[in-house]
């Protein structure tokens, strides 16, 4: 695949004098920005162009850069033959982004350089996703088939059908839509922000934080760190709760409960430390 890259200078991201060979990034390309601190705000629109990789290095950008805007994002999709693998570790204020014709994206990684930096992408379909610092909001338009989260405070927008499979090792993540499994574990804080009338699927913490704000769930297994339902803001209820000494639960503090199904609330072992 045909690399190409840009050199600094410029906003118009087509303009084709910063580009190497003098011709703009097609299909099957393998796209890296190396350098310089540019914003991007014209040209953007690129979603008839499925590249192979598109790469934003560590040399790139500072916390004033932007790329696109709202209503105006970068737009391709990057599933082409080879990597498939859009990058963003450089630096900046924030970056939209939008998938293609398709809205392919085969993997997509967001770990800018000194922590800041934020990811608004819609209109896309990305296999695997990496949150690993920073902030990212994945917006309702966003079908994501796997979702890990190592660093970083992300939002997860509600969505009408898609269900990720999502591992939360560290940072913090909003889960606004429904989901497959949810492991976590680490230092991870994972609040569930649920529409009424939407169930989630299962959730097995393993020494993270689990806030319930709103909403149901299937079966939750705690085997350590905390359940916080402290700050439950409306009646929901959850499969079978099942709670191990190693874990932590803090009840509610006003009349809202968190109601557990199926086998109810169980307890393994000397069961959880109560707080509350």
């Amino acid at each position: 695949m045909p690399l190409k890259t840009r050199s600094r200078g410029g906003t118009n991201w087509a303009d084709t004098v910063y580009w190497n060979g003098g011709t703009l990034p097609v299909t099957n390309d393998d796209v890296q920005v190396l350098e310089g601190t540019d914003s991007f705000a014209t040209g953007l629109n690129q979603a008839a162009v499925n590249l192979s990789s598109l790469l934003f290095d560590s040399g790139y950008g500072a916390l004033s850069t932007t790329v696109g805007a709202a209503g105006s994002p970068l737009r391709y999709d990057v599933n082409g033959t080879g990597a498939k693998l859009m990058r963003f570790a450089g630096s900046c204020a924030a970056f939209y982004f939008q998938g293609g014709s398709t809205g392919s994206i085969g993997q997509l990684e967001w770990f800018p350089s000194g922590g800041a930096g934020r990811l608004l992408i819609s209109g896309a379909t990305v296999t695997t996703m990496v949150l690993q610092t920073g902030a990212a909001t994945v917006n309702d338009d966003v079908a994501v088939t796997t979702l890990v989260v190592e660093g970083g405070d992300h939002v997860l927008r509600t969505h009408a059908s898609n269900t990720p499979a999502i591992t939360a090792t560290g940072g913090r993540l909003r889960i606004e839509r429904d989901w497959t499994t949810l492991e976590i574990s680490g230092n991870a804080v994972v609040t569930i922000a649920l529409a009424a009338g939407v169930t989630g699927g299962t959730i097995n913490n393993r020494g993270g934080t689990l806030v319930w704000e709103a909403g149901d769930s299937g079966a939750v297994n705690v085997f350590a760190g905390e359940l916080d339902k402290s700050r439950l803001a409306r009646a929901s209820a959850c499969g079978t709760l099942t709670l191990y000494g190693q874990a932590v639960e803090r009840r509610e503090k006003g009349v809202a409960r968190l109601t557990p199904g199926g086998s109810g609330r169980v307890e393994i072992g000397r069961g959880p430390t109560v707080i509350g």
